[in-house]
């Protein structure tokens, strides 16, 4: 199903939306910062370079205002603050954070930048709801073609809302649980990411399907022979377990070592190309997914960060099941 179509209204004007006098926001601009940070140094731990994540300055990113750019003037005052607080990686990184998905360095983003960048026609309603008022959603992420995955922020209710190009808005949904749960999609290689390949999403189905196939073959690890010997095309259960083993191998979760596993995967999908086709290929570089500007933004050095909230971020999420 296509996302609906924006309301011609402002959605703080529409009766289903909670009133700014009465809603307090359940998370401050700096707790937001902290809690996406804590996921950004996460994916540096897998296929993300650590080299790529910035800090903001003290008093936050100087050239995200409300009157730098046509993008940032259509958003709420809350919502450029949790901009100017935020990490970002560099635009130059190369890494999907998920299916057909970039992250956005937005103090790297073109002073003409616009909303129509970053929005197809989504509608955007809350956990309970109610309507969202775009001035507090920004895009974390931007996802390219059907299916390519878009992450939005609801910075006056704390919640992300997950929208699939052309298919799906789904359901918003609290920040730390929606971060957690991505995280453990990760760690439980429901999403398996490779330097320049796109994010394999294992369904629920797909994965009872390579959960039987282990069993039948207590759980002995695919080889590089076994898996290049089948004759169907690329992506079998076999192919699933080949890239779960070979990851285990090298330290996942916790010591990946992902430059082996860049290494080995570039070698087996080069022999079976011609063969069985393989693991697509990602066919945008990282700049192409937005209108950056040349010019350098500089970050906080790592001894001048400031702490944003780390324990209070810790304490939320043990206080939430994301069961």
């Amino acid at each position: 199903m296509c996302p609906p179509t924006l309301p011609s209204s402002t959605p703080a004007a529409d009766a289903d939306t909670d009133s700014d006098q009465d809603f307090k926001s359940p998370y401050t601009p700096s707790e937001l910062a902290a809690i996406i940070l804590d996921f950004y140094t996460f994916l540096t731990t897998l296929h993300f370079p650590a080299s790529g994540l910035k800090l903001p300055p003290h008093g936050g990113w100087p050239n995200i205002t409300q009157t730098s750019s046509p993008y940032f003037s259509s958003k709420s005052p809350l919502a450029i603050e949790v901009l100017r607080q935020l990490a970002y990686f560099d635009k130059s990184t190369d890494a999907p954070v998920h299916y057909k998905s970039r992250l956005i360095d937005h103090p790297s983003l073109l002073l003409e930048t616009d909303e129509d960048l970053f929005y197809s026609p989504i509608d955007f309603d809350s956990a309970e709801g109610y309507s969202v008022d775009p001035r507090d959603v920004v895009c974390l992420a931007r996802g390219h073609e059907s299916g390519g995955v878009q992450l939005f922020l609801d910075v006056r209710r704390g919640e992300m809302t997950e929208d699939e190009v052309r298919c799906d808005t789904k359901d918003a949904v609290d920040v730390v649980v929606f971060f957690e749960r991505f995280k453990e999609k990760y760690r439980s290689m429901k999403l398996i990411a490779c330097a320049d390949y796109e994010i394999i999403v294992i369904e629920e189905r797909e994965d009872r399907v390579v959960e039987a196939e282990e069993a039948e073959e207590d759980g002995e690890e695919v080889s590089t022979e076994v898996m290049l010997s089948q004759e169907e095309e690329w992506y079998t259960a076999t192919d699933v377990r080949w890239v779960r083993g070979l990851y285990r191998r090298l330290g996942w979760p916790d010591s990946f070592q992902s430059l082996e596993a860049e290494r080995v995967i570039n070698e087996a999908m080069s022999e079976m190309w011609g063969t069985r086709g393989g693991w697509n290929f990602s066919h945008m570089g990282a700049l192409d997914w937005c209108s950056y500007s040349d010019e350098v933004v500089v970050g906080a050095k790592s001894e001048d960060v400031r702490k944003i909230g780390e324990d209070e971020v810790s304490l939320r999420v043990a206080d939430i099941s994301i069961l």
